[in-house]
């Protein structure tokens, strides 16, 4: 069988556009190449099929013509934006990691408590069966292992960014006089596309807030109950508080035979789950700006796909790329990173933000 492909041939040393067939047997060598770069095939005037993760043919950077030699200004444009753009992915990586991390260490902190609490109720109200420990430490477990999973994809997505960025580096460094606009569209088109498998999980960012709610949930409702049945209880007798004490673990010698203060300590101490529940709904914002660096890269990608496919000029795609980053600026270091690569597209009459303003770590 043999299928139309779009390929790129070099023997003249310039890019060009040609219809080949490729059989089978190509197909077998280009899916047995790795996925990620280009697939060379050895059909003799094939030259190189460029491809994606799908190996389809990202044929919107071609639509210049082949010849135009690139000037020095759109390298150094193309080459800035792209270090913003792939840096600020990366250090997403690290965004997702560190709130991952801490959300999941709130929820055992609660799950903990309540499970002492818990203990704590059943002395005081025999019948109380509920675990709802369980299901907190459950929902912590669950969301560590999402966000983890939400990281290992960003470091996948940073992978194929910086090897698309390997070959634009080469390609604007190899002492080659004559770099040609469709040449140099050719790669930062791949790495458009690359960013733009980001689409394919920002579902999951949403997810997590779906799993601290539920965990949250069930936090809240054991402390109505708990807090209901600690506060109606008049009297404890010697034994029964001894068991309340040990199951929450209360310490305070000056407390030790007094219900009364025992108490009072006891809601103290569930006042302080309801701090760590509002902490790790503080920290999801965090998860929110995620969501937005990552969508605020793709709306550029976007972007510029659209421009090439319309053969827009460099500068018009300057502009508009720079306008888009400029009001879009969310986290410190999305901001320091354009300030370090792409400072014409940094805002000159914002107030600087302060360190640590809009992250969460």
């Amino acid at each position: 069988m043999e299928l139309g492909f779009l390929s790129v041939g070099s023997s003249d040393g310039h890019i060009t556009i040609k219809k080949a067939m490729v059989d089978t047997k190509d197909l077998g060598d280009i899916a047995a190449a790795s996925v990620k770069g280009f697939a060379a095939s050895a059909k003799e005037g094939l030259g190189r099929v460029f491809g994606r993760l799908d190996f389809a043919v990202p044929t919107d950077a071609l639509h210049i013509s082949n010849g135009q030699e690139i000037m020095p200004a759109e390298e150094d444009f193309w080459y800035r934006y792209y270090s913003f753009a792939t840096t600020s992915i990366s250090l997403s990586e690290d965004l997702s990691d560190s709130l991952g991390l801490s959300v999941s260490g709130l929820l055992r902190e609660v799950a903990l408590e309540i499970a002492g609490l818990e203990n704590g109720l059943r002395v005081l109200e025999p019948s109380y069966s509920s675990k709802s420990s369980h299901a907190i430490d459950q929902g912590g477990a669950l969301f560590l292992q999402r966000s983890k999973s939400l990281s290992d994809k960003i470091v996948e997505t940073t992978a194929l960014c910086d090897e698309s960025m390997g070959e634009l580096e080469n390609l604007l460094t190899d002492g080659s006089p004559s770099r040609t606009v469709a040449q140099v569209r050719l790669v930062c088109s791949k790495i458009c596309h690359s960013i733009l498998i980001s689409k394919t999980y920002l579902h999951e960012i949403e997810n997590l807030g779906v799993i601290l709610a539920d965990a949250l949930t069930v936090v809240n409702n054991t402390l109505v109950r708990g807090k209901k049945l600690i506060h109606d209880r008049d009297t404890l007798d010697s034994d029964a508080l001894t068991h309340f004490r040990e199951a929450l673990d209360i310490m305070d010698p000056l407390s030790e035979d007094d219900w009364e203060a025992t108490r009072e300590i006891a809601l103290e101490r569930l006042s302080l789950v309801d701090e760590h529940c509002s902490k790790a709904i503080t920290l999801l914002q965090g998860f929110d700006l995620l969501r937005q660096i990552l969508e605020h890269r793709i709306s550029e990608s976007d972007t510029i796909l659209a421009g090439f496919a319309q053969n827009l000029s460099w500068e018009d795609l300057k502009h508009s790329v720079y306008e888009m980053v400029r009001k879009k600026l969310v986290t410190d270091q999305e901001k320091y990173a354009c300030d370090f690569f792409t400072p014409e597209a940094a805002s000159q009459d914002e107030e600087s933000k302060k360190p640590g303003d809009m992250l969460f770590f």
